[in-house]
């Protein structure tokens, strides 16, 4: 058996050619054979390379272009120190509130099966947030809300739910000059809205596939306190918080680390179990034949063009630039800290000089004839 350290998913899914067997019991979507293939020759391109020089001491580097795959954990890692920095950077000088949205288990088939209707929790998530945060003393507000879909659980199983992190607050609707803050939500009208908001959007979106007797009845009649919906986490600190959000959602279906045996047969991994105060922490172990682990792994890649993270609101494409103006206004964002980060982040692709430390600059790169 080799050793925990050793075992990865480019050795699993090589290994007595698991791969190829695979596809070929299976009809697969080419978007996820380029993905895990992509994921599979990581690194290994001899002619894809681009070349790195030290400015200082002129010694030269030859790096291999990298996959970025959701599910390389090498490219995960890259990418999240990098999603981190942005975070940072974009995020606006206020208290943050980190929500998850969850379904019922008996859902799962259904969002499976129709994948176009991840957007429509994604969409119904800041719908819910933006009728929450309005309509109070203060009138209406516009929020900053970051979406993230996740569809896996630490156990591999397909778990849809969306991470979402909330601006305690927002810029009032109709002058767009103050800030109101918002700091109440009534976890029981959240819960009961997402419910409500999310089963008529789906019913709608599918044209009533999502038929009220077989799905939406049952939801209201076994969750009569709505769908959970976690919301306690608050962070204020913007390094923090986008360090704290890339821990919890931007990384790949499982890290390396968590995958503790492989005998060419079988695959053990485990996760801890966080569902309760019982088991908060309790480490659990998993045992799957080859196949079975491969087929939970391909099934968690999103359809080709989905988008995992959404802007809303003040984090908008279409309002954030004006936001990021009116908040700096506020003394609610820092432009400086923009442009120290956005140097950072020019930065976090390139590599140190293995002799003196410095970052190094492309000089040229090799592509695939």
């Amino acid at each position: 058996m080799p050793n925990p350290k050793s075992i990865t998913l480019r050795h699993i899914f090589y290994d007595h050619n698991h791969w190829q067997e695979y596809i070929g019991m299976r009809e697969l979507d080419p978007n996820i054979i380029q993905q895990v293939e992509s994921m599979m020759k990581c690194g290994d391109y001899p002619e894809h390379v681009k070349y790195y020089v030290c400015p200082k001491c002129g010694t030269r580097e030859k790096r291999a272009f990298r996959c970025k795959t959701r599910l390389c954990t090498h490219c995960g890692k890259q990418f999240a120190d990098a999603w981190a920095i942005k975070m940072e950077r974009d995020l606006y000088e206020v208290i943050h509130r980190h929500m998850i949205f969850t379904i019922p288990s008996s859902i799962w088939p259904f969002m499976d099966e129709h994948r176009y209707l991840w957007k429509v929790m994604l969409d119904t998530v800041y719908q819910v947030l933006q009728e929450m945060m309005s309509g109070h003393d203060w009138g209406d507000v516009v929020p900053g809300v970051i979406c993230i879909f996740h569809p896996f659980g630490k156990d591999l199983k397909f778990n849809p739910h969306v991470h979402a992190l909330v601006t305690e607050g927002g810029l009032k609707k109709d002058t767009m000059d103050e800030w109101i803050p918002v700091t109440y939500f009534p976890f029981k009208i959240l819960r009961k809205k997402w419910q409500y908001l999310l089963l008529k959007n789906l019913r709608k979106a599918t044209k009533n596939t999502l038929t009220h007797w077989t799905i939406e009845e049952p939801c209201f009649e076994k969750y009569q306190n709505g769908f959970y919906v976690r919301a306690k986490d608050r962070v204020w600190n913007t390094r923090e918080l986008g360090n704290y959000v890339v821990r919890y959602v931007r990384h790949p279906a499982i890290a390396e680390s968590r995958i503790i045996g492989y005998d060419g047969k079988t695959v053990t991994f485990y996760y801890d179990r966080m569902d309760d105060s019982e088991s908060n922490g309790q480490r659990v172990e998993v045992t799957l034949p080859v196949m079975e682990f491969i087929d939970k792994i391909v099934n968690l890649i999103p359809p080709k063009g989905f988008k995992m993270i959404r802007h809303y609101g003040l984090y908008s494409r279409n309002q954030k630039k004006k936001a990021k103006e009116i908040m700096n206004g506020l003394q609610l964002y820092d432009k400086k800290k923009e442009e120290k980060l956005n140097s950072m982040l020019n930065n976090v692709w390139k590599p140190l000089c293995p002799k003196c430390g410095e970052t190094m600059i492309p000089e040229e790169c090799y592509y695939p004839t």
